[in-house]
């Protein structure tokens, strides 16, 4: 890849969110990358992000929408991409304007791969209060080889973040503006960076390892809208 001003020029088949573009003369335009970028990352992914995230679902500025309650006992993900060989130790969600929980019994997050097994859980909640509009940023707990306080990727690509809780009235979520509720997954099949909702029901307890998630079924989030949500150290 050639190199000037010390970026990289990128080719066509390269260009992802990594790269910048920038005009270089009157007629034409290159695509460059920072040499130090961290694979992976975007310019907004480390700058437009909440303090630490690492990796996040939808750029935070589209999440000003308050979502629908979440279904009591209800599993749900939402995909978002993070970079090989990251320590993380925090998983997060914000809870919208319009709803806080009430006589929660179980809640916990939880990060799975591409294929939807668990990679890490959070404790459970139990009955822990949540607010509305208050993030909560719950630490790693569990791994498949037991007690952790971290978890580290093992890849570069797709992943899920997820959220259950078990509740008299369960909690909507800060959301972004894209409706994907007409649609569901139904018409997504073979591409599931785009598949999100609902996977399992009734569900109490963190689940024990090794766990997999069930397939995206016609239930999207609540309301067809994803919740601005992410990891961090």
């Amino acid at each position: 890849m050639p190199q000037f001003g010390g970026y990289s020029e990128a080719t066509s088949a390269d260009i992802d969110d990594e790269f910048v573009m920038l005009d270089v003369s009157a007629s034409q335009t290159k695509f460059i990358r920072a040499q130090n970028m961290p694979s992976g990352r975007s310019l907004a992914d480390q700058y437009v992000c909440a303090n630490g995230a690492l990796g996040q679902t939808i750029p935070p500025h589209t999440a000003g929408n308050s979502g629908s309650a979440l279904a009591t006992g209800a599993l749900y993900l939402c995909p978002l991409a993070l970079a090989a060989s990251l320590s993380i130790g925090h998983l997060a969600f914000i809870s919208s304007v319009a709803s806080a929980v009430s006589a929660p019994t179980h809640w916990w997050f939880g990060l799975f791969d591409n294929n939807r097994a668990a990679l890490a859980f959070t404790a459970d909640q139990t009955s822990t209060a949540w607010a509305a509009l208050t993030i909560k940023s719950l630490a790693v707990a569990t791994i498949a080889s037991g007690a952790a306080s971290s978890f580290t990727t093992t890849y570069s690509g797709l992943y899920y973040l997820g959220i259950m809780m078990a509740a008299s009235t369960c909690v909507g979520l800060c959301v972004g503006d894209l409706d994907i509720s007409g649609q569901g997954n139904s018409g997504l099949t073979g591409n599931p960076g785009l598949q999100a909702g609902r996977t399992d029901t009734a569900q109490t307890t963190v689940p024990a390892f090794p766990f997999t998630a069930g397939s995206f079924g016609a239930v999207t989030w609540p309301g067809g809208r994803l919740p601005y949500a992410w990891v961090a150290a």
